[in-house]
């Protein structure tokens, strides 16, 4: 069964949010609240109380008239009269809102209110529903092309300097070669084609994976894969909130995702592409998955852990559209 929370109020947490989608955020704020309020105006009242006296030479012979306008007689014979005035200033401030305490008073709401599913294993996607608000938590990565365009260029500067470069002799200094040494100078050059060769196909390829890069860069929304508890996620986040400095401190941690589900898929046979953004996702199934299984084998014999995300995920598991990605 999907665990729902406790009927009880919930303590409040203090959750940081990685990723927020902020119209979200406010949307589901303004339906629950009729409104939200971003800022608050808090008035404080501070009180000073002055007394003065007023005295006159009196006779102790009038007590009536002293009792009636409420003077009290002293021991040096005098009539004395309190007054007591209050001054009173008062001090307003602002209490202010940030989207993440935002964020922290809607999950605490929702969780008061019961409308949220917390996600456990994938025995429990049989119970949730398209459109339901789940939270789900695993490893987040992205997909095999972004990894692919991220991997070659961190790698490229890497792969221009290792070109090797000998030196030009000239038509005298090779007659002045013995036969060993011409042997020697043949090879050296023919490793050289060889390493310029290969340079010239990887600029092909750089040219190529920029390309993809480029046309993955025009998709508004970007797609990461979570890894639960024998389930798997397709976090479907919007570009706008998912900057380059946050996706690089989402990658490979493990975070909880609470957000809209857009597809449920129970069945342990049940799959789906996750190379599906620009055109290469018209090619994915023929083109893409075989190349993927194709470089982390050639990364493993050439001693490189390339670590490439799979192009598929297989059920149980979800899509979802994430409100927020916390810790």
């Amino acid at each position: 069964m999907v665990s729902r929370a406790h009927n009880d109020t919930p303590k409040l947490q203090l959750l940081h949010p990685v990723y927020l989608d902020a119209a979200m955020l406010i949307s589901f704020l303004a339906t629950l609240d009729d409104g939200v309020y971003f800022s608050s105006e808090v008035a404080r009242k501070q009180i000073e109380a002055r007394k003065s006296s007023a005295q006159a030479d009196g006779s102790a012979k009038l007590p009536s008239l002293a009792s009636l306008l409420g003077l009290d007689l002293s021991a040096s014979g005098k009539y004395a009269r309190d007054k007591s005035t209050d001054d009173s200033t008062e001090s307003k401030f602002v209490k202010q809102h940030t989207s993440a305490s935002l964020f922290n008073r809607l999950r605490s709401r929702l969780l008061q209110d019961n409308l949220i599913s917390q996600i456990r294993s994938g025995e429990e996607l049989s119970d949730v529903s398209t459109g339901a608000v789940v939270e789900i938590s695993g490893q987040l990565n992205e997909v095999p092309l972004k990894r692919i365009v991220d991997l070659f260029s961190d790698m490229w500067t890497f792969i221009e300097q290792q070109a090797p470069v000998g030196p030009e002799l000239t038509r005298r200094q090779r007659d002045a070669l013995s036969q060993e040494q011409r042997q020697e100078l043949e090879i050296a050059e023919l490793a050289r084609q060889a390493a310029a060769a290969q340079l010239e196909q990887n600029r092909g390829i750089k040219q190529m994976v920029d390309l993809v890069g480029t046309d993955l860069a025009k998709s508004p929304v970007v797609d990461l894969i979570l890894k639960g508890n024998g389930l798997s996620a397709l976090v479907t986040a919007s570009r706008e909130s998912l900057s380059d400095d946050v996706t690089a401190s989402l990658l490979g941690g493990t975070f909880t995702i609470l957000g809209k589900v857009t597809a449920v898929r129970p069945a342990s046979d049940a799959e789906t592409i996750v190379v599906r953004r620009g055109a290469m996702g018209a090619v994915a199934e023929a083109s893409i998955l075989p190349m993927l299984e194709q470089m982390n084998e050639n990364g493993a014999e050439s001693g490189l852990n390339l670590d490439l995300p799979d192009g598929k995920i297989s059920g149980p598991y979800l899509q979802v559209i994430p409100l927020a990605i916390f810790v």
